[in-house]
Formats: structure tokens, sequence, C-alpha cells
């Protein structure tokens, strides 16, 4: 996910930890914003607060912010590349690798 690569690292290790150095990895750079990613919060209908995860209301200031903007966007070839030499470095060796081709023909 944008901006978790600490977390794509720890699970990585962990993979090669607890449960196999030889299992297939595939680290996802294709990961882009939907469905409700960046959309406006949505208030709770029948006020005009919105509500934030665990029924609390939110700030006026970020009530105004899109939904889920820390993954508004979609990962860099930096962020995948931590991971990818994270997981390298924790012993995994079988790696999905992305076509080096632009598509099916």
């Amino acid at each position: 996910m944008p901006g978790k690569e600490d977390e794509g690292q720890e699970i990585v290790k962990w993979l090669a930890e607890n449960v196999s150095k030889d299992l297939f990895i595939h680290v996802m750079e294709q990961y882009h914003p939907r469905a409700h990613v960046g959309k406006p919060r949505r208030s709770t209908g029948k006020s005009t607060a919105v509500v934030e995860p665990g029924g609390v209301e939110s700030t006026n200031d970020t009530a105004q912010k899109v939904r889920y903007q820390d993954i508004n966007r979609p990962v860099n070839q930096q962020e995948v590349s931590s991971v990818l030499e994270a997981a390298k470095q924790a012993g995994l060796w079988r790696f999905v690798e992305p076509p080096r081709h632009g598509g099916f023909l």
C-alpha cells in the first residue's frame, strides 16, 4: 500500500521466518485507488456530522478531507523496491515478476 512499505517489510520478514523461504512472493505494484478511496467523506444521514471509524464524530477540518487520504495514490517504484529488497534480505527468493512486455498482443 502507498506509504506503508515498513509494514510490507515486516510482512515479508515474518513470512520468511514463520512460513517458508521457498514460497512465492508477489509484491503488487499495480495498486491504484478505487471504490471509496479519495471520495468525499459521508455524513451519517441524520445530521451533517461526518463519522470516523468507531462512531466518533470528526472535526470540521477532518470532515473536509477525502476518505483514506493516506492511500489515495498509486505506489511508487521506490516503495515496491524497498519491500522486494527486504524480502531478499530475509532469504526469500521466489518472486512473481511483472511481465517485461507491454501487455497481451
